[in-house]
């Protein structure tokens, strides 16, 4: 799914990379506030969608992997939202992959730094 998104959004649609960036921040608190006050029974799928979808506009193509990961924490965190122990070990892991895309993506501007 996120692949089929990612194609669509950065090949065939062509979106400046200045309106991206505004789009996503600008769905990132939207859909966040959202999932953790739904409006109707359901609705965690619908906003979940819309945050992958604002985080796949600021994710480069080599993360993608990282993304779908995320998804697949937070549709599993909210299926058994009534164990601790799990509650703690996705959050976990959603924080840590959130780490490693951020953590890459600042490797990434070091790497053109030095070669200058």
């Amino acid at each position: 799914m996120e692949y089929n998104i990612f194609k669509y959004v950065r090949q065939k649609v062509q979106i400046h990379s200045y309106i991206r960036f505004f789009l996503s921040i600008f769905m990132l608190p939207i859909a966040l506030l959202f999932i953790i006050l739904p409006i109707f029974p359901f609705s965690l799928f619908v906003w979940v969608f819309i945050l992958i979808v604002a985080i796949l506009f600021l994710v480069p193509g080599s993360k993608i992997k990282y993304v779908i990961k995320i998804r697949k924490s937070i549709i599993y965190l909210f299926s058994n939202i009534r164990e601790r122990r799990i509650i703690r070990h996705k959050i976990y892991d959603i924080i840590s992959h959130i780490k490693s895309i951020l953590r890459k993506r600042k490797s990434r501007k070091k790497s053109y730094i030095f070669n200058i």
